[in-house]
C-alpha cells in the first residue's frame, strides 16, 4: 500500500527526495519531496506554495505562557541561525492541529510565537523556514520600478488588503512598491498557509517550477472578511467536495447572494468559476447551476475567498492517502 501511495504521489508531483538533519540531534527528517509547475501568463494569476521547505527540528511542548513555547530538550539557537530567515512553527495535534505561527524569537529551550498559539502542552509541533519571495519568485521580471517590474501581492489578513512587492534589477531582493528605495532588512517571506497574486507584465509566460517537501498534515487557514487568497494545503489529490475543511470554514446558504464564495481559477490569468456551499445539501455548488452539487473538480493551487461576514480561520486538510507518505 506505501509503495503504490508514494508512486501516486510522484507521478501527481513529480518525484524528488529530500533529507534534512538537525543540528541539536542529528536526527534525520525525511519525507516525500516533488515539484510542481505553476504558468503565469500576462494578468493577474493566483499561486498557493504547497510544496515546504524540510522540517529543522520537532518534538513535544513541555512549557506553554501566552506566546512563549518550550520543548527543553531543544537548544533552538543552535538550529535557527540564519538571520536572514523566516522560521515557522506549526502544531501537529490536539486542538489547535495545523495552526502555524511566525517565530519572532528564539532561545534554549523555547521560542517565541507572533501571538499565543494555544497549542498545550504535549502537542506535537515542528518547525521549517517559510517561502521566501526571493527563493520562489526569483524568475520573475525585475525592475528599477514596479511601473515594468512584475509585482507580487502577499495577503495582509486584513480586509481582504495585500502588501506589494517588486524585484529590484540591480540588488536582486524584492522591495515593497511602497518604498522602492531600498532593500528591507532581509527577505521578505510569508506564511505559508496564504495564497499570492503574481501580476505579469509584459514577458510573456513563464513556467514557475516550485519544489519542496509534501506536508502530510492539514493547515489552519485564515479567511478575511472580504476578498482572501488562501493556499490549498494539499499539492495534489484534493477537489472541490472534499471532506477537505473548506466547506466547513465558510458560510453556507440557500444562495449565492448571502453565502461565502470560492472563486477556482480557470486557465486565463483573471478567470475564475465561482462556488458557494448550498443550506441543505452541504456541498459547493456553481453560482452558474446553484439547482445540483458541482462535479468533482481538482483545488491542488489556491482559491481566493469572498468572506461575506467577519473574519475566520478554519483547518484545510489533505487526501487520507498523504498518511501513508
Amino acid at each position: 500500500m506505501k509503495a503504490t501511495t508514494l508512486k501516486k504521489a510522484a507521478v501527481f508531483a513529480g518525484s524528488l527526495s529530500f533529507l534534512a538533519g538537525s543540528a541539536f540531534s542529528q536526527q534525520a527528517f525525511s519525507g516525500v519531496g516533488g515539484y510542481r509547475t505553476v504558468n503565469i501568463d500576462n494578468g493577474f494569476n493566483l499561486v498557493g506554495v504547497n510544496l515546504h521547505n524540510p522540517v529543522l527540528v520537532s518534538g513535544a511542548i513541555d512549557t506553554e505562557t501566552d506566546a512563549d513555547v518550550g520543548d527543553s530538550t531543544v537548544d533552538y539557537t543552535t538550529i535557527l541561525t540564519d538571520a536572514d530567515a523566516t522560521y515557522v512553527f506549526e502544531v501537529l495535534d490536539g486542538a489547535q492541529a495545523g495552526a502555524i505561527a511566525e517565530i519572532t524569537a528564539a532561545a534554549n529551550g523555547s521560542v517565541t510565537v507572533d501571538g499565543a498559539i494555544g497549542a498545550g502542552v504535549g502537542s506535537a509541533y515542528s518547525i521549517r523556514q517559510a517561502p521566501s519571495l526571493n527563493d520562489t519568485f526569483g524568475d520573475l521580471a525585475p525592475g528599477f520600478t514596479a511601473v515594468t517590474a512584475d509585482v507580487v501581492y502577499v495577503p495582509t489578513g486584513v480586509g481582504g488588503g495585500y502588501d506589494t512587492y517588486f524585484q529590484h534589477q540591480l540588488s536582486g531582493q524584492f522591495r515593497p512598491t511602497t518604498a522602492p528605495g531600498a532593500d528591507p532588512a532581509k527577505p521578505v517571506s510569508w506564511l505559508y498557509s496564504d495564497g499570492v497574486l503574481v501580476e505579469r507584465k509584459t514577458e510573456g509566460p513563464l513556467a514557475l517550477v516550485i519544489t519542496g517537501m509534501v506536508k502530510t498534515t492539514g493547515t489552519i487557514v485564515n479567511v478575511p472578511s472580504g476578498f482572501g487568497a488562501v493556499a490549498v494545503s494539499a499539492p495534489v489529490g484534493s477537489e472541490l467536495n472534499d471532506e477537505n475543511g473548506l466547506k466547513a470554514t465558510i458560510n453556507p446558504g440557500f444562495t449565492a447572494v448571502t453565502a461565502d464564495v470560492v472563486y477556482v481559477p480557470a486557465g486565463a490569468p483573471g478567470a475564475y468559476d465561482t462556488y458557494f456551499v448550498h443550506q441543505l445539501s452541504g456541498n459547493f455548488r456553481s453560482t452558474t447551476s446553484p439547482g445540483a452539487d458541482a462535479d468533482p473538480l481538482p483545488i491542488n493551487n489556491a482559491v481566493l475567498v469572498e468572506r461575506k461576514g467577519d473574519d475566520t480561520a478554519g483547518l484545510l486538510g489533505v487526501p487520507a492517502f498523504y498518511e501513508n507518505l
